[in-house]
């Protein structure tokens, strides 16, 4: 059964048009062969365009009127009969009566109504949530549907050619035969994620005489939230933002695959939250690439409301991916935006939708503040998509890669009604290619940032190099890893503690820990778990650099790690590959990003442990290089919001339900001594754990007296012991006896 999102500001629901369906016992006549419906899709959504009767005998032309039949939720505008099953400017004898309908958009079309059975669903799912308020990755809501069938009634007699009376009919005719236009051309295909197990169906559109040996252009749309857990074609019919890039006329103009994901869930949500789903996406996009001859140089996204807000998420995460972008009828909060500024998109806002215009409105005045130079124009809503050529052609001629078109009046579903009809913006995306600066931010960095050049490792540990594909082909990191004693003597898994090393330091800073682990282990005292300590950049901060900057040299640690080094591990040791048998712990820099990947990952990590984590604003970072080669010049904005953006009480806000709900264990450790604590009067540590208390993430928070930053001093003797038990309860469902 389709769950759909209803109620949801973000996104509208679909459109109203609905063929009625019969109620009645329906059989067709003997006398007729076949009944076809042919649809097309409109901007509000599939509508059956003409309906073909193939009957037995011939039909007389003159036997047939507009008032000969009725189609059940449509408009009839012409009936004639043909010899062939096809549309005709006259109608003449012959054995197939075309009903031609009236199928076009209906700028007002509006969703249907909530039922109560929704509302209960949107009440349970609130229940759950803690409140009211929507979150992304719930699915609830209507089940509305564009459906592509036809219900036919004969209300008057027709007559043969030979004589012979076909009268009214007391039942409908229903349509035998389906056929949409574009649509039929598209595959449904299912991708399934290595790295969380998510199944994303998808629809994939080939140019018709397709050749490997060209490279093709790819169009990503993402639907809104009202075609949310329909059937996978559903993102086909509920407009044109997916069908319009493979009509016939589109391809003529430019040849070009298409990708349109049907999302089973919520991709984000009002508040800012979104779904792994999205992560799937560009997972699915990678393989894509690797299947097709696709144009690296020339891969896109566009999206309505719900797809717009998931676009933008996208090109925030993989800045390096898009080409250029269309975003329809979205927002997103403009103090994220300012690392955008750099890409090549079109926005498209209503008046009417007063939301996205005021957000999208201010995110524009941000780029502008940043330095950047932004085409705006105002058009009427109303206008024929062919009557803005020269509007469309003004703004594509001033010298900037930023446009934002106002739409005036309309309301928020219309915006996409129209938008992507516009023939002008479908050329000006296909004209863009990735930032010419991309080449220069492609630099392999050093072969040491990646790999520790000490082989040598610590009693009971191992240096082991696993492919970093999330890099590239043919690269590489390193990790150490501490293995308990009972390791393969039988076919026990076991708990992995991922330990993240600080700024400018190394895998094997892991020592410290390692030995109080397996010091515990020996007496018995803590249950025998994996350490994996990977090696990471000296100064990342366990995120994806902001490549869109050219002092930025770090590359894609948080991919690496997730997508990467954690795989490979499940792949090659015997671990509890699951939530449940998986933590991190770090140090400093490490600790802040042990906080950050676990709360933005619940459903990846059980626990996490952050030993005096740089959870730091921007202003208390005082290195400037450590913000500089993750995040950017900082003197630039966008610098400071891609920051902003990543920073833990982000994920840990928008994540809290989920964290609470998981279980997931937290403890922070600070000492007296450390800036942490209190730097110049603003006591860091603390103002993070006060944050987790409002959110009401259960944790522990040790302030240690007289302790600097670092791990030998928060746990030297007479001062800290280092708690095993914490793992240990951690760990209690991955080591209890059935897993073993």
């Amino acid at each position: 059964m389709k769950n759909l999102l209803l109620g949801m500001v973000l996104a509208g629901l679909p459109s109203m048009f609905v063929q009625a369906q019969n109620t009645s016992v329906s059989v067709n006549p003997e006398y007729v062969n076949s009944v076809t419906a042919r649809s097309k899709v409109c901007g509000d959504g599939r509508k059956v365009a003409t309906v073909v009767i193939a009957y037995e005998e011939t039909i007389r032309n003159r036997s047939l009127s507009a008032a000969t039949y009725q189609v059940e939720g449509a408009e009839i505008q012409k009936v004639y009969a043909n010899t062939q099953p096809e549309v005709a400017t006259a109608g003449k004898n012959g054995p197939y009566v075309i009903i031609e309908l009236k199928a076009e958009t209906d700028m007002n079309a509006q969703p249907r109504k909530a039922t109560p059975e929704d509302e209960a669903k949107r009440k349970e799912r609130d229940r759950m949530q803690g409140g009211p308020g929507l979150k992304a990755g719930w699915s609830t809501g209507g089940d509305d549907v564009y459906p592509g069938n036809a219900v036919v009634r004969q209300v008057a007699a027709i007559k043969t050619v030979k004589g012979k009376v076909y009268p009214a009919l007391d039942t409908p005719m229903e349509s035998t035969e389906e056929h949409c236009e574009v649509v039929d051309e598209f595959r449904q295909l299912e991708f399934k994620s290595p790295y969380t197990g998510q199944v994303l169906p998808y629809n994939l559109y080939l140019p018709q005489d397709y050749d490997p040996a060209v490279k093709y252009p790819l169009v990503l749309f993402i639907h809104d939230a009202g075609a949310v857990g329909g059937p996978v074609e559903h993102t086909l019919v509920q407009g044109r933002g997916a069908v319009v890039w493979a009509s016939p006329e589109s391809q003529a103009r430019q040849k070009c695959i298409v990708v349109a994901p049907q999302y089973p869930f919520v991709t984000v949500d009002d508040n800012w939250n979104y779904s792994h789903h999205l992560d799937a996406t560009i997972e699915l996009l990678k393989e894509l690439q690797a299947r097709y001859s696709i144009d690296s140089n020339r891969i896109y996204t566009t999206g309505q409301s719900m797809g717009c807000m998931s676009s933008i998420v996208l090109m925030l995460k993989e800045p390096d991916l898009f080409a250029g972008a269309l975003l329809v009828a979205g927002k997103w909060n403009p103090e994220l935006m300012p690392p955008l500024a750099r890409q090549n998109i079109w926005i498209i806002s209503c008046e009417g939708d007063a939301h996205s215009m005021q957000l999208q409105s201010e995110a524009v005045d941000l780029w502008r503040k940043g330095g950047e130079r932004v085409a705006e124009a105002t058009w009427p809503m109303d206008a024929a998509p062919e009557a803005l050529t020269d509007s469309v052609a003004a703004m594509r001629q001033q010298d900037t890669h930023l446009l934002f078109t106002r739409l005036r009046g309309g309301n928020h579903r219309a915006t996409w009604f129209m938008a992507y009809d516009i023939e002008g913006v479908r050329d000006w995306l296909f004209e863009q290619r990735r930032p010419a600066h991309e080449a220069a931010l492609a630099r392999p960095t050093a072969k040491t940032d990646w790999t520790d050049p000490v082989k040598e490792t610590p009693e009971n540990t191992h240096y082991v190099t696993y492919p970093t594909l999330q890099r590239g082909e043919g690269t590489q990191s390193s990790f150490m890893v501490y293995l308990p004693d009972s390791y393969g003597s039988t076919d026990r898994r076991y708990p992995v503690i991922y330990y993240l090393h600080g700024g400018t330091g190394n895998q094997r800073e892991a020592t410290w820990m390692i030995r109080k682990i397996h010091a515990a282990i020996q007496a018995g005292r803590m249950d025998p778990v994996m350490v994996v300590a990977p090696q990471a950049m000296p100064i990342g901060w366990y995120v994806n650099g902001n490549r869109t900057d050219p002092k930025v040299q770090t590359g894609p640690i948080e991919d690496v790690l997730i997508k990467d080094l954690i795989p490979y591990v499940d792949r090659h040791y015997l671990t509890v590959a699951s939530a449940k048998g998986r933590a991190l712990e770090g140090f400093s820099m490490g600790g802040c990003g042990s906080l950050r990947l676990a709360f933005k990952y619940p459903e990846l990590f059980g626990a996490v442990s952050s030993v005096a984590g740089a959870v730091v604003n921007w202003e208390e970072e005082h290195m400037t290089r450590a913000l500089e080669c993750t995040f950017g010049d900082v003197n630039n904005p966008a610098s400071k919001a891609y920051f902003d953006a990543l920073h833990p009480a982000v994920f840990a806000t928008r994540n809290a339900s989920l964290i609470r709900k998981s279980g997931m264990k937290v403890r922070l450790f600070v000492g007296t001594a450390d800036k942490l604590y209190n730097d110049n009067g603003t006591p860091i540590t603390t103002r993070f754990h006060e944050l987790l208390e409002q959110l009401g993430i259960a944790h522990t928070y040790d302030i240690v007296p007289g302790a600097n930053h670092s791990p030998r001093q928060l746990f030297a003797p007479g001062r800290l012991t280092y708690d095993v038990e914490f793992w240990n309860t951690a760990f209690k469902e991955a080591t209890s006896p059935a897993r073993r």
